[in-house]
C-alpha cells in the first residue's frame, strides 16, 4: 500500500481543511484518515496522490485531522 509515515510536529487548530497552509502557502494538504477504511481503487488513487494518509486505528479528538504534505505540519479540527 502507498501509506506515509508523518512525523508528528506542532499543530495548528482549524475549522475546516485549510485549501493553503497559512505557514509556506502550499496547496499540498492531506487528510488523515483513522481506524480500518473499506479499501476501494478510489482510496488507493487518493494515498497515492497524497490527498488521504493513512494513520493508526486508536485515535481521539485531539488527533490532527489534515497535514501539510511537504513540509508535514499538522492541523487540528476545532468546533465551531
Amino acid at each position: 500500500m502507498g501509506a506515509k509515515l508523518i512525523e508528528k510536529k506542532d499543530p495548528t487548530p482549524v475549522v475546516r481543511k485549510p485549501k493553503i497552509c497559512p505557514s509556506g502557502k502550499s496547496k499540498n494538504i492531506g487528510t488523515y484518515l483513522y481506524g480500518l477504511p473499506d479499501y476501494s481503487e478510489k482510496l488507493q488513487k487518493d494515498i497515492d496522490h497524497g490527498k488521504i494518509i493513512l494513520k493508526c486505528c486508536i485515535f481521539s479528538e485531539d488527533d490532527p485531522k489534515f497535514v501539510r504534505v511537504d513540509c508535514k505540519a499538522e492541523f487540528y479540527g476545532i468546533l465551531d
